[in-house]
């Protein structure tokens, strides 16, 4: 397969660069939202006098529904443009975020967490699909280029290593340190 030439991977790579710093930060916010309520549980817990079951179902109720949409999501990613399931998502996420600190009362709280995890469920299948559509021309240029070294050490290791199958060379090279 030709490889494309230098000035073209450049291109390539600047708007791609910008495409990963961007998702990385994303995913940053993502986990700041996820746990930012649980820095706050001993407050959180004072001042809305919630008990400990309360304050339990509070802090797991974002993972009941991230964990439940997730392959909703992944569904909708494959079936949609991304852009427009990821803003959904985000749109979800930002307003379930922006009304959490002026509510005052349980139940409110519970669906806004709800609804965070529902937001927070499409970020990896958009981040996955995303990367996929615009980091394929890297990904067969630079691994066309780093699998070769791998390949040609990989048969001297099985026969160092007095491998009997492939089972015994799984691994291998890292398991040597």
């Amino acid at each position: 397969m030709p490889t494309a030439p230098a000035n073209e991977n450049n291109r390539l790579a600047r708007p791609v660069t910008r495409l990963i710093a961007l998702l990385a930060l994303s995913a940053l916010i993502n986990y700041i939202d996820r746990g930012n309520l649980s820095i706050a549980a001993h407050l959180l817990k004072g001042e809305l006098d919630l008990s400990a079951s309360q304050l339990g179902i509070l802090l797991s109720s974002f993972f009941w529904t991230y964990s439940l949409f997730l392959p909703v999501s992944g569904w909708l990613t494959d079936r949609f443009e991304v852009k427009w399931v990821m803003a959904f998502g985000f749109f979800l996420w930002s307003g379930a975020t922006a009304v959490t600190g002026g509510l005052h009362a349980f139940t409110a709280l519970l669906a806004a967490r709800l609804m965070l995890g529902i937001g927070e469920s499409v970020a990896y299948p958009c981040y996955a699909r995303t990367l996929v559509g615009h980091v394929r021309e890297l990904a067969v240029d630079s691994q066309m280029h780093s699998s070769l070294p791998e390949l040609a050490a990989a048969r001297p290791w099985a026969r160092f290593s007095g491998a009997r199958s492939w089972r015994d060379t799984a691994g291998a090279p890292s398991s040597s340190f």
